[in-house]
């Protein structure tokens, strides 16, 4: 099959070559020109035509809410137009309709190739009518068929692809080589600083504009505050460098019409896990390692794990009927 193609090809290349006349090069060459603008033409009518939407939501829990809930969504628009939405609902099964969310006041308006996000608060409870509903097993259950279905002006449509999406918690759950490591920020209005520093001064001016000048245990070095001369003592603490500031205000060498001394540092000494003694220093692990001792080891714990869980489960079972 294949060098019957392959033949005809060379039969083409070799008929096409020995053509000689012009005109056989100009239509030929108008063919090519139709086709690439039937394509194009092609692909504008099927990017205008219609709805298409990729859609992905996540499922919370935490302590406080009772019922699980819809946490955050996540709605692309694969379409060069405008998608217009009324309502958002997780359909369950074969006739229960989730609400997620409804556009009362104004519909959504999803531009083109937009992609739009919200996260949600916990909820105090479900409710159908006057009556209370749980739909946390329906929420779990794999074997319930779920999917999002939307409002729009073309009416209902129900949304086919979900946005493809890949966390790092299943590796992490799945091997003892696995970790996730998150940074952690301190921020003061709207913005983070290192753990160098030692205090921030919040200075608010007279015509209503605000600064914030970080002071680090150096500063003296620096004097990166202007017509202040400042001394390794004036840092040592809040108070020695509060005094100091409000004896230049009082004395007209700054015009200021407030300030705040927040002790950023001392802040950073209260975040948990900062002041380790022993951080943990992570070692790189060889590709054999991870994939097959790290996943053999994961399995081993959690085996460990659910007879310690069992041995507990039958502690407290024992203690209950005595």
């Amino acid at each position: 099959m294949i060098d019957t193609v392959y033949y005809k090809m060379i039969q083409w290349s070799t008929w096409i070559a020995e053509q000689d006349e012009p005109a056989f090069f100009v239509s030929l060459t108008a063919l090519i020109v139709a086709i690439i603008a039937l394509s194009y033409t092609v692909r504008t009518f099927w990017l205008k035509a219609g709805d298409k939407v990729r859609f992905s939501y996540s499922i919370h829990s935490n302590i406080e809410a009772e019922d699980k809930y819809i946490g955050s969504i996540t709605l692309e628009n694969l379409k060069d137009k405008a998608l217009v939405i009324f309502e958002i609902y997780l359909k369950i099964g074969n006739g229960l309709y989730l609400e997620i969310e409804k556009f009362e006041s104004a519909p959504l308006i999803v531009r083109p190739f937009e992609v739009y996000q919200k996260a949600f608060d916990p909820v105090i409870f479900y409710s159908s009518n006057t009556d209370r509903v749980k739909i946390d097993r329906l929420l779990e259950d794999r074997r319930i068929k779920r999917y999002v279905v939307l409002s729009t002006t073309n009416g209902k449509y129900r949304v086919k692809a979900n946005i493809p999406r890949w966390t790092p918690l299943g590796e992490y759950f799945g091997n003892v080589y696995s970790g996730i490591i998150q940074p952690r920020w301190l921020i003061h209005r709207g913005k983070a600083y290192g753990s160098q520093v030692r205090f921030l001064l919040d200075i608010e001016k007279h015509n209503g504009s605000r600064e914030c000048v970080t002071i680090y245990p150096e500063e003296y070095r620096h004097n990166q505050l202007r017509n202040l001369k400042l001394t390794k003592d004036l840092l040592e603490t809040k108070e020695s460098f509060d005094s100091f500031v409000r004896e230049k205000l009082a004395d007209g060498t700054i015009n200021w019409k407030s300030y705040e001394i927040i002790e950023f540092r001392k802040e950073v000494q209260e975040i948990e896990g900062f002041l380790d003694e022993d951080p943990i220093i992570p070692e790189p692990v060889g590709l054999f390692r991870y994939h097959t001792a790290g996943r053999l080891l994961r399995v081993v714990e959690d085996i460990k794990m659910w007879q310690s869980n069992r041995r507990l489960a039958k502690q407290r079972k024992r203690s209950a009927s005595k």
